[in-house]
């Protein structure tokens, strides 16, 4: 079984995702961000049901996508806790 990095889809203006990633990397997760500028990522926050930014996307052990829309610290805690 492979643990995947969560995703978070970012603006460079969004001051939320500015501070959620500044909590991300003082907590210790290791996350991938994806700029919802680029065509590309921005089809896929979509995809995921993306209506503002930040939208975290967190994969189970059992492959399971869950989002998390904005920045919700307490609630991306106990998620990507259970996903260590």
């Amino acid at each position: 079984m492979s643990h995947l990095e969560p995703t978070v889809y970012i603006q460079d203006t969004c001051l939320h995702c500015h501070r959620q990633i500044d909590w991300m990397e003082q907590e210790g997760y290791a996350f991938v961000t994806k700029e919802v500028s680029n065509p590309e990522h921005r089809e896929e926050f979509f995809q995921q049901g993306g209506t503002g930014t930040p939208l975290t996307v967190v994969i189970n052990s059992d492959g399971v996508a869950t989002a998390v829309q904005g920045f919700q610290p307490k609630k991306l805690e106990r998620m990507l806790k259970e996903n260590i």
